[in-house]
């Protein structure tokens, strides 16, 4: 133990001495090393030579190594975001519209009101202010598509009791309410609108009256005789009006007349309305003949050929313009 740390202490003493001679040698070594190249330089502490100058530190690879290709990657052990068009998490992704930027008004569109057409279902189908068996044809001629294209009122008109269509219902109410029997359209006639078409309409004919009295059986029959010229006629009305000491008995209607689609007599009162019309058949022009006879029961006060007793009056349609003949 007494020899170990004599030792010790001789290295110690020595220390300064040594450091003093390495000192010396070194720099022998380093005067003699530029004269000889066997002696490789002394390098220094940190690995370089002594009196160099450290080369500045570059990101370039060895020579002989190939470089990396430059990529966007992240670095080993990171994640790739995901590319998405998705905004980043935590933010809310604006609504896409078509507003208009703040600050300017946006118009708010405005709907059409559509025009409400107002339906009068009162039958007077052409328009003439009274119902005659003429709107009851025309109603008639709509509903079989004879007239095609009748107009909206015209059409609402023939619409007679309000169901929103035009059936022959609605010719036989039409009809029914000229002859006075009780059927009424939805309406009542707004007003007088226009003249009708067939009453513009230059109408030439007669309408012939006569009387045949039978003693015997006490009636009176009313003979009435229609003469056409330059137009036809297939829809008429008219009314006999009658005194009080005169019974209505009924009417027989010609076989020209007695088949058409609406035909008939009403009496209200002392006043029996006539008429009829049809789609099909018509009394042609230049013609002549009975249509009608009307008979009558009469009393003690009857006094023949006077016919004061009975009045034609109130011709419609076809026979608007019509002479009215009286022959006793």
């Amino acid at each position: 133990m007494a020899l170990i740390i004599f030792c010790i202490g001789m290295v110690s003493a020595k220390e300064p001495v040594m450091q003093k001679e390495l000192a010396s040698s070194a720099k022998f070594l380093a005067t003699n090393a530029k004269h000889n190249p066997l002696i490789p330089p002394i390098k220094s502490e940190a690995g370089r030579p002594s009196g160099t100058q450290s080369p500045t530190p570059t990101s370039s690879p060895p020579t002989g190594t190939q470089s990396p290709t430059a990529t966007s990657s992240p670095p080993t052990g990171t994640q790739s975001p995901t590319a998405t068009s998705s905004p980043p998490t935590g933010t809310q992704s604006p609504t896409a519209t078509s507003s208009p930027p703040t600050g300017t008004n946006t118009p708010t569109p405005v709907e059409p009101t559509p025009t409400q057409i107002v339906c009068i279902n009162d039958g007077d189908v052409d328009n003439n202010g009274s119902l005659t068996p003429q709107d009851a044809q025309m109603s008639f001629y709509i509903y079989l598509a004879i007239i095609p294209d009748p107009t909206q009122e015209e059409w609402c008109s023939a619409d007679c009791n309000g169901d929103e269509q035009v059936t022959p219902a609605d010719a036989q109410c039409i009809f029914q309410h000229y002859l006075g029997m009780g059927c009424d359209c939805v309406d009542e006639i707004a007003k007088m609108k226009s003249d009708s078409p067939k009453a513009q309409l230059a109408n030439q004919g007669d309408l012939g009256i006569k009387t045949d009295y039978d003693s015997a059986n006490g009636t009176l029959n009313l003979y009435v005789d229609l003469t056409t010229y330059d137009s036809t006629v297939d829809a008429f009305g008219f009314k006999v009006q009658f005194s009080p000491n005169l019974e209505y008995l009924g009417t027989e209607f010609s076989k020209d007349v007695s088949s058409w689609s609406g035909i008939g007599a009403q009496q209200n009162g002392n006043v029996v309305t006539i008429g009829g019309y049809d789609t099909v058949y018509f009394i042609p022009t230049y013609t002549s003949g009975t249509i009608a006879v009307v008979k009558f029961g009469v009393g003690n006060d009857f006094v023949p050929g006077k016919m004061n007793q009975i009045r034609i009056n109130d011709l419609v349609d076809d026979l608007t313009g019509y002479r009215i003949l009286i022959d006793v």
